[in-house]
């Protein structure tokens, strides 16, 4: 299958590798450097809150699942980076696994009750501030004639940061 393919020729094999994260569009929960494990079977299946990774243009992406859509007998994931303010959209076809842990240490698969509390909240905040970005964009551009105004990234902050804090905190009290 395609994920087996992808990860086989950049080095990576085995039903969980291991891909070394690169960039900071999932701050504060994954940074640049840290290590993910990758269930490339997905068998448990790909809900709203999981961590994908899929393959974009010639780099490996991991990006938080906001919602997951039916579309033409297939399965297609609205995604963004926990640190982005717009999403984007991936078909099934194009993910390569969902990340089940961080550094060997903390469990994204297995925790239940607070964490995956802080989970939903966070995804569904995270999917509405994305919306409103986008519909504010297209307004201010439609009066404006310019890009949006940039005082909506301090809203977005302002709405998500205490919840970055929160999610990060959850998981490491829980994992240390």
């Amino acid at each position: 299958d395609l994920s087996s393919f992808v990860l086989k020729n950049m080095g990576l094999s085995g039903r969980n590798p291991t891909v070394e994260i690169r960039g900071n569009s999932m701050l504060p929960l994954l940074r640049d450097g840290q290590s993910v494990t990758v269930d490339t079977s997905m068998a448990r299946g790909v809900r709203a809150g999981d961590i994908i990774l899929f393959l974009n243009a010639d780099r490996l992406v991991a990006h938080r699942v906001l919602a997951v859509r039916s579309a033409g007998g297939g399965r297609r994931y609205i995604e963004k980076g926990d640190n982005q303010l717009v999403f984007g959209i991936v078909n099934h076809e194009d993910l390569l696994g969902t990340i089940t842990a961080i550094d060997g240490k903390i469990d994204l698969v297995g925790d239940t009750g607070i964490n995956r509390a802080i989970i939903y909240v966070y995804t569904k905040l995270s999917y509405l501030s994305a919306v409103l970005y986008r519909a504010i964009g297209v307004i201010y551009g439609i009066f404006f004639k310019t890009r949006p105004y940039p005082g909506i990234h301090l809203f977005h902050r302002a709405l998500l940061g205490p919840l970055h804090l929160a999610l990060r905190l959850a998981l490491r009290s829980l994992h240390e």
